[in-house]
């Protein structure tokens, strides 16, 4: 998973806490008697005293993972609710997580109080990150609010425009309702998790979705008459998209990566969607100018390009985004439609070769996912964290980061649905804490092909034993995923102190 970039509106209470007796909330990994889970937010963090920080930065760092715990709590409650919600639901209220989901590296934070405890004994700090609900949820509710009416208002302008002949800023506010759309979806969203009754807060905004979805196929109609070129192959697709983000972001003084976009919410890539990006990252050269770079880690870029695709009815909706990389704010949008018999004619699927079985297996990692308490647990690659693809014989190389000594254990869940424990208990020791850490060990891309993840748990004891079979020169893991993850993720009548953290990467591997 790539390294966080988190961008906060803070209003921070610093409360120091100088006390004889260690505070419940650090005996119990950030929970606490005295801070109600239905009035609060809390996240909580470490750092540990190494040779080469300082005790103030060491209280920073305890500081700064309390307070991506806390965005975390978000996270992966949007992530398990769109997750279990877009199953259920029609076409349009798919669309609609699958990019809210995507939006939520970025967010803010009001009126945040910090505590922190510090154990001389063993040179950690301790933090606790806590936001009240309601004001949280107000913050949000009231975003939503203003971009319901700033929507209106330039729809209100593009008609002006347009009945005037002013045709380049008529489509200039038809491209920004687009943008504003989404950002609504992303405050609505969060909001939706804010509240205690999720399933009522849902049924409310899911109410919506149809309106709102009919009110954006009107907007795009508008576009398509605006530009007199309608989109019928995947070529007109990829210019329509590049246009238009360059339309919203004319500029050229940065680099960029364009990634494959992902299938509604699996994070999957596909044959069709690669072929997509490469005509895509021409189109981009072609119309907006813009330098693009390869995905890796070794090119780093200023902004991302990346978004997802998703059926409808008649063929299939795109939605692209370019985002800074360093605060994954939402800088421009795109949308489009292109009918099933063009995404037929190139003959590519759209989706991973064991799509199937990849999207039940991303279900039961949902099942149960709690997100980290105190153990700060960054995974990328050579190429990232975000859409990965790798191509046959390509290399991955893997790299993370923690914030404790911890031991690893590091699983590869492939397209054939063989699970193999590549690495058990693996130390990361202090001298190596607060460091990116390359693994020892190069990957080679190779069949089967179609969606894995990659999953990696860090822990502050050993893990306990998993039972494994030899195949070749893997250790296959006996027993199937949801046995595997609670026997992992159990962590029931455990001695005090001992935190665990999870992250899992997708990858999509083809045969090219």
């Amino acid at each position: 998973m790539k390294k966080s970039h988190l961008h906060f509106l803070l209003c921070i209470l610093f409360i120091y806490s100088v006390q004889a007796e260690t505070p419940d909330w650090v005996r119990n990994n950030g929970r606490s008697k005295e801070i109600s889970n239905s009035e609060f937010l809390t996240g909580f963090g470490m750092a540990v005293i190494t040779h080469d920080i300082t005790k103030s930065e060491c209280l920073q760092l305890a500081l700064d993972n309390a307070k991506k715990s806390l965005i975390e709590q978000i996270y992966v409650k949007v992530h398990s609710t769109a997750s279990s919600k877009t199953a259920e639901s029609e076409d349009h209220t798919a669309s609609y997580f699958s990019v809210a989901t995507q939006s939520t590296s970025s967010l803010e934070l009001l009126g945040l109080q910090t505590k922190i405890y510090y154990d001389d004994d063993e040179s950690i700090y301790y933090a606790l990150a806590i936001v009240e609900r309601k004001r949280q949820y107000d913050f949000y509710s009231a975003n939503a609010v203003q971009a319901k009416k700033e929507i209106a208002r330039l729809l209100d302008l593009g008609r002006m425009n347009e009945e005037r002949g002013e045709k380049t800023k008529a489509l200039e506010n038809y491209l920004a309702c687009i943008q504003l759309f989404h950002e609504k979806e992303q405050a609505q969203m969060i909001a939706v998790v804010l509240q205690s009754n999720i399933e009522k807060a849902f049924s409310e905004l899911e109410g919506s979705g149809k309106q709102e979805e009919d009110q954006l196929d009107a907007i795009h109609a508008s576009i398509e008459r605006l530009l007199q070129k309608p989109i019928k192959t995947v070529g007109d697709l990829a210019w329509f998209i590049a246009y238009s983000l360059k339309v919203q972001k004319p500029d050229t003084t940065f680099t960029l990566a364009v990634l494959p976009l992902t299938y509604q919410d699996t994070r999957m890539s596909s044959p069709f969607a690669i072929y997509l990006q490469q005509i895509l990252s021409g189109k981009v050269v072609e119309v907006c100018r813009w330098n693009v770079l390869a995905q890796s880690k070794a090119m780093p870029h200023d902004r991302v390009l990346l978004g997802v695709y998703y059926k409808q009815a008649l063929g299939m909706k795109f939605i692209a985004t370019l985002r800074g990389v360093g605060d994954g704010k939402l800088i421009a949008t795109s949308e489009a439609f292109l009918d099933s018999e063009a995404v037929a004619q190139t003959g590519l699927s759209i989706v991973p070769e064991n799509y199937v079985q990849a999207a039940r297996d991303q279900k039961t990692f949902a099942d149960g996912e709690v997100a980290t308490e105190g153990l700060q647990l960054d995974v990328w690659t050579n190429k990232g964290s975000d859409n990965l693809v790798f191509a046959k014989r390509e290399r991955m190389r893997v790299l993370l980061k923690v914030n404790l000594p911890s031991y690893i254990r590091f699983v590869y869940h492939l397209a054939d649905g063989g699970r193999v424990l590549l690495m058990d208990n693996y130390y990361i020791d202090q001298t190596k804490v607060n460091h990116d850490y390359e693994i020892p060990t190069e990957f080679q891309c190779d069949a089967p092909f179609g969606a894995e993840v990659l999953q990696v748990f860090a822990r502050t004891e050993p893990f306990p034993e998993v039972q494994t079979v030899k195949k070749g020169e893997y250790d296959i893991i006996v027993g199937d995923l949801s046995k595997f993850l609670s026997q992992t993720r159990g962590m029931t009548k455990v001695k005090q102190g001992l935190v665990q953290a999870e992250r899992r990467v997708v990858i999509t591997t083809v045969n090219e």
